[in-house]
């Protein structure tokens, strides 16, 4: 199966989309593959100049208006299934007798009655699939490839996307039956590099903290680091690291840090990150920006990703242009590709003030 980057998986996507085809996303634990289909839906909803509807996010209300061809025509229906939480039955829906109980009729749920309008548009997105039961599986046949269930039929616009835990990362997944799995195409996609990750912390506006983020460039296998072996219930993963930016924003004591970053990424790491930000103590941001030249007496590669680190958070406190004079001084005395991740960690800061 190929290995494919985050972008490589957004352009996939896309295409997937416009030919309507069924696609199937494998992956490690929190990196990214949710995130990564919700995001190519909305990139999809503004390319249509339609209203991207996350169907788990709406009012009913809402949802009620969706059955009107003329606001169904207009909107985008991201429908998120959590394959994990249903059973057949929901997808079917639920069988009623006519009048003269003489004949069954099918009653589908709200999302697949919005969907099977012709002039309809959107993803059904399957997530967990790999921990659905068989008998949803197996309900799953008509919907992947003919796109229909029962008594309803999708129109091309309404294209299945599915994602699931690979076997190897201990998700207790069911074995995918060779008949649903040739419905599908298949990729999987492989752990975020840290420049990539990077990327998007920095251009997202600053979502990840800067102390992480100066961690990581300095110890990249920590981006990722799941061992079936290891007992220890927290892992570091991107989706933890970004969790654990939300916990440790605007905390700056050290007891604090440390019960907040083991509780996220583990004991082990959490010790190794720690130890990182006590590099931070070593450092006179004060004197570097007064004195920046001083940079280049610094040999140590650990005190130079601590740098960028320590300089962003001081920004934080000091956004004046005094300070944006000096760092940028500092920038220049110091290796280019030190400067270059410095100064986008802080135009990640203020990108407006920046400017």
């Amino acid at each position: 199966m190929k290995i494919i980057n985050h972008k490589e998986l957004e352009n996939f996507l896309e295409i997937a989309y416009k030919k309507s085809i069924s696609s199937f996303i494998w992956g490690g634990i929190g990196i990214g593959k949710s995130y990564t289909v919700d995001k190519v839906g909305n990139k999809i909803a503004k390319e249509l100049t339609k209203n991207f509807k996350d169907w788990n996010r709406i009012s009913d209300k809402e949802k009620e208006e969706l059955l009107k061809n003329e606001v169904v025509e207009k909107s985008f229906i991201f429908g998120d299934i959590r394959a994990s939480q249903i059973e057949s039955v929901d997808l079917r829906g639920l069988p009623i007798p006519d009048k003269n109980n003489e004949h069954i009729a099918w009653k589908p749920n709200l999302l697949f009655r919005v969907l099977s309008n012709p002039k309809a548009s959107g993803i059904l997105f399957f997530d967990e699939l790999g921990l659905a039961p068989p008998s949803v599986m197996s309900s799953l046949y008509q919907i992947i490839l003919d796109r229909c269930i029962g008594e309803l039929s999708f129109p091309s616009s309404v294209v299945p996307i599915a994602c699931s835990n690979r076997i190897e990362d201990r998700a207790n997944i069911f074995e995918l039956p060779a008949p649903l799995s040739n419905r599908f195409v298949h990729l999987e996609l492989g752990i975020p590099s840290v420049e990539d990750f990077t990327n998007w912390g920095l251009s997202n506006g600053n979502d990840i903290d800067s102390r992480i983020l100066g961690f990581l460039n300095f110890k990249p296998s920590r981006i990722y680091n799941f061992d079936i072996k290891n007992k220890d219930k927290s892992f570091p993963s991107p989706r933890i690291w970004t969790i654990l930016s939300k916990l440790i924003k605007d905390v700056e004591d050290e007891e604090i840090l440390s019960i907040l970053s083991s509780s996220a990424v583990g004991e082990a790491v959490s010790i190794e990150f720690m130890a990182f930000l006590k590099l931070n103590q070593k450092i006179d941001v004060k004197e570097l920006l007064e004195n920046p030249e001083k940079a280049k007496e610094i040999k140590e590669i650990d005190l130079k990703y601590a740098i960028l680190s320590t300089v962003t958070e001081y920004f934080k406190r000091h956004r004046e242009a005094k300070t944006l004079t000096q760092i940028i001084k500092l920038c220049c005395n110091i290796e280019v590709e030190f400067g270059v991740l410095l100064m986008r960690f802080i135009k990640a800061v203020d990108n407006q003030f920046f400017m």
